[in-house]
């Protein structure tokens, strides 16, 4: 527990202040940038992922895990190098950054945290329960262990695809449409015909969450200009969604538990899914500009 506490406070830290920093230096390719970053979480997530259980068979778990340790070394070492150099070309001291009000008290703060929180909990729940959900069908799990390597496959794919061509769509609302169609449409395959359809269901899921989980993160720094507060609008968002994605795996089991079917899961995010929908349709650039404003009122 100790341990895993360190890696959740690190890996906090990190995702909060990247954005800012991905802000301060990128510009006009900020979106992009948050699009790529964002699919080198979701890739690391799939190495690991695919790669621990054999290093464990090998090396045995306590090895096999304190590896990650080691690359987490090499990463701050990468780091250090990157960021020494990053001070030498800086000629321009600091400004101070302008004063603003709380994020908690504007509405559109909790639309973007419940808008992550949903679109992300969208993935841990397939994450979670999609190789268990084939396996009480019948399926080997073998096949569904298939299932989940290709959704994550697709979603990787699919993320880096968005991070190429974001900067093409500076009203992000289209792309968050499809990507929430996709998943609807995926999750409405696990309800209708799991298994006739159980490859179309992965690979609408895969593409549109892998869509989703990159955009969400650029919808909510494109809402602050000054990099600082990106940063600490950011990590709210994130902070307060990691919260609500982290129920979602857990009320599937409790539903699963319930009524002996993951059916009314799938039906549950699906409902949110269409409540996201409806919210996404608000997201205009010309909305960023006015919660901009309110936020660095004083």
């Amino acid at each position: 527990m100790i341990t895993a506490i360190g890696a959740g406070m690190g890996i906090a830290t990190v995702q909060a202040l990247m954005p800012a920093f991905i802000k301060r230096h990128f510009g006009a390719n900020t979106g992009r940038m948050i699009g790529f970053y964002s699919s080198a979480i979701v890739g690391g997530a799939v190495i690991a992922a695919a790669f621990s259980a054999q290093l464990a068979s090998t090396l045995g778990w306590t090895q096999a895990l304190s590896l990650w340790g080691y690359i987490a070394i090499a990463g701050l070492a990468l780091w250090w190098a990157i960021n020494a150099r990053i001070r030498d070309r800086n000629t321009h001291p600091a400004t101070a950054t302008t004063t603003h009000s709380p994020y908690w008290k504007h509405h559109r703060s909790w639309s973007l945290l419940l808008f992550f929180g949903l679109g992300t909990g969208a993935f841990m729940l397939i994450l979670a329960w999609l190789p268990a959900f084939y396996v009480s069908l019948g399926k080997s799990p073998e096949f569904s262990g298939y299932l989940l390597a290709s959704f994550t496959l697709i979603e990787l794919i699919t993320a880096f695809v968005i991070s190429g061509v974001i900067h093409h769509y500076p009203d992000r609302r289209g792309p968050l449409l499809v990507s929430l169609t996709l998943v609807i449409g995926g999750l409405t395959c696990l309800l209708v015909s799991p298994l006739a359809l159980a490859w179309v269901a992965t690979a609408l899921l895969g593409t549109g969450i892998g869509l989703l989980f990159p955009l969400s993160l650029i919808v909510t720094v494109d809402h602050i200009d000054d990099p600082q507060q990106a940063g600490d609008f950011s990590a709210f968002v994130t902070g307060g969604g990691y919260i609500i994605a982290s129920v979602m795996p857990f009320l599937a089991g409790w539903i699963r538990d319930s009524f002996a079917s993951l059916a009314y899961a799938w039906l549950l995010m699906a409902t949110a899914m269409v409540i996201l929908l409806l919210m996404a349709i608000q997201y205009s650039p010309a909305s960023y500009a006015r919660f901009g404003q309110k936020v660095t009122a004083h």
